[in-house]
């Protein structure tokens, strides 16, 4: 039954692949939309009218966002892809063009106001908010990112999300700055809040 593949893919493939955030989500989200409307159904007799119909219930009946509708769908297109690899199905019955289409939207930064009060902090926060503002360093970069990293007036950075080296300018006011700073220029951990 879809209930019990479910059940089995979260306590697999779910367990394995995804950190536990992820994993509760994942659990959240198929326990109460996939197996709300879809429970009924058999894993074999699933088929793309249904996904088009439990899309629609995802945005009709339950009036779920664009973008949660999206996370619950590609759940179950994942959940289906398993379900491929464990032998349970000979195919995916998951549609083309069933995803809900999510506008683009510029991403709005800080304005000059703003900007002129978060570098005027004094102390590590506001070290930490300049280097943030000054660099455009994912957060787990910045807390990676030593005096070593320092080339001259750039700032080379290692370990990046694409997995590529990256060479980041920095504004005299800055390197000051860092040649004040201990080895680590962030002093907190990747995950901390």
């Amino acid at each position: 039954t879809l209930l019990e593949a479910g059940h089995r893919w979260l306590a697999s493939y779910v367990a394995t692949t995804r950190n536990a955030k992820g994993q509760r989500l994942a659990r959240s989200r198929f326990d109460t939309y996939v197996l709300g409307w879809l429970a009924p159904t058999t894993l074999r007799d699933l088929n793309g009218e249904h996904i088009r119909e439990f899309r629609l219930m995802l945005e009709d009946h339950w009036r779920l966002s664009p973008y949660t509708v999206t996370h619950v769908l590609s759940d179950l297109r994942c959940f289906l892809r398993w379900s491929v690899s464990v032998g349970w199905i000979e195919h995916s019955p998951f549609p083309h063009r069933v995803m809900p289409r999510i506008a683009e939207v510029a991403p709005c930064g800080f304005n000059d106001r703003e900007v002129s009060m978060l570098i005027a902090i004094p102390g590590l926060g506001g070290f930490v908010l300049r280097f943030l503002i000054g660099t455009g360093l994912r957060w787990a970069e910045a807390c990676r990112a030593t005096r070593a990293d320092v080339r001259g007036s750039l700032l080379e950075v290692g370990n990046t999300k694409s997995g590529r080296l990256r060479r980041v300018p920095l504004s005299s006011e800055l390197l000051a700055e860092i040649a004040q700073s201990d080895h680590q220029l962030v002093p907190f951990a990747a995950g901390s809040p």
